[in-house]
C-alpha cells in the first residue's frame, strides 16, 4: 500500500554543509552523520508528525537545525542544505520506514 501511495520518482540533495564549509568529525563521526542517525533512528526524532515515517522534507528540516547546533558545541559553522527541485510536479519523496511499519506489511 505505501509503495503505490509514494510511487513517484524523487530528486532530493541533501549535504553537509555549503560548498565553502568542510565536513567537520569528532572522533570518527561527522557532524552530519551523527544528526542523521538520530533523524532516522529509534526513535525517529525527525518523525514531526508521529506517523512513524520520516520523509526526506522531515529529514532536511531536522536536520538544517541540529547539524549547526552540533557544530557550534565545538565551535564551528556548519549549515546542511535541503534541495527539491520546485520546478518537478508531481514529485515523489525519499521515505524512512521502520522494516515493521504496518503499512509495508499491510499486503501480507
Amino acid at each position: 500500500a505505501i509503495y503505490r501511495a509514494w510511487d513517484q520518482k524523487a530528486h532530493v540533495l541533501l549535504t553537509a554543509g555549503t560548498e565553502k564549509q568542510p565536513a567537520y568529525e569528532v572522533n570518527g563521526s561527522s557532524f552530519f552523520c551523527t544528526a542523521l542517525f538520530q533523524a532516522i533512528g529509534e526513535p525517529m526524532a525527525a518523525d514531526t508528525n508521529d506517523d512513524d515515517i520520516v520523509t526526506d522534507e522531515e529529514l532536511g528540516e531536522f536536520l538544517t537545525t541540529q547539524v549547526p547546533q552540533i557544530a557550534r558545541q565545538y565551535n564551528r559553522s556548519l549549515n546542511p542544505m535541503h534541495y527539491r527541485d520546485a520546478q518537478v510536479q508531481n514529485m515523489g519523496q525519499f521515505l524512512f520506514i521502520p522494516r515493521d511499519h504496518p503499512l509495508l506489511n499491510a499486503g501480507q
